[in-house]
């Protein structure tokens, strides 16, 4: 605990001589994130979005830390033996993803990983007819385009609409070369 106090101090104090400097912060943020003092690395990422504007790794990075003080939390009242509450603040957790996904798409309608990343969490709450709109956008992004083929796909099936759903994964094969779990 010392020793990360210390570090934590030093990036003050950087930070101090340099208000400016990004990384000094997003340091911080990750050093607060260690300490588990997540409404601060929180913070310390806000302060990024106000001295550079929106950022959408920015928003990503205090979307994790969030998400890691719902697990710190979870875990915490798992050990304690409150299954209920574990079990309560697990599906606070998953609403928190799905609608922040959902705003962040909102905020970044040209950011196709989002929209990779909401489509799952609409396909995951059954909304397929949702979650075919944002893969067909997703499959533009040549990083997730066979996973995005492959939701499509299942998203027909379970429509029962099966040729269409033949189709996609067809393609999310063909773009599959070596094998993996989506082939």
């Amino acid at each position: 605990v010392g020793y990360a106090h210390i570090r934590l101090s030093k990036r003050l104090v950087k930070i101090e001589k340099e208000p400016k400097n990004l990384n000094y912060r997003r340091s911080l943020a990750g050093l607060y994130t260690e300490a588990r003092r997540f409404d601060e690395a929180v913070e310390a990422l806000r302060e990024i979005i106000k001295i550079s504007g929106d950022d959408p790794q920015t928003e990503r990075a205090i979307t994790d830390v969030q998400l890691k003080k719902y697990d710190y939390e979870i875990k915490a009242l798992k050990e304690k033996g409150d299954m209920e509450a574990a079990e309560s603040l697990k599906a606070e957790k998953s609403k928190f993803q799905f609608e922040n996904t959902r705003n962040l798409v909102e905020r970044y309608p040209n950011d196709l990983n989002l929209r990779y990343q909401y489509g799952v969490k609409l396909f995951e709450n059954e909304m397929f007819n949702e979650a075919i709109r944002e893969f067909q956008q997703a499959q533009k992004n040549s990083k997730n385009r066979a996973s995005a083929l492959y939701y499509l796909g299942m998203c027909f099936e379970k429509k029962e609409q099966f040729d269409f759903a033949r189709e996609q994964l067809e393609k999310a094969l063909a773009e599959t070369g070596e094998m993996n779990d989506l082939k």
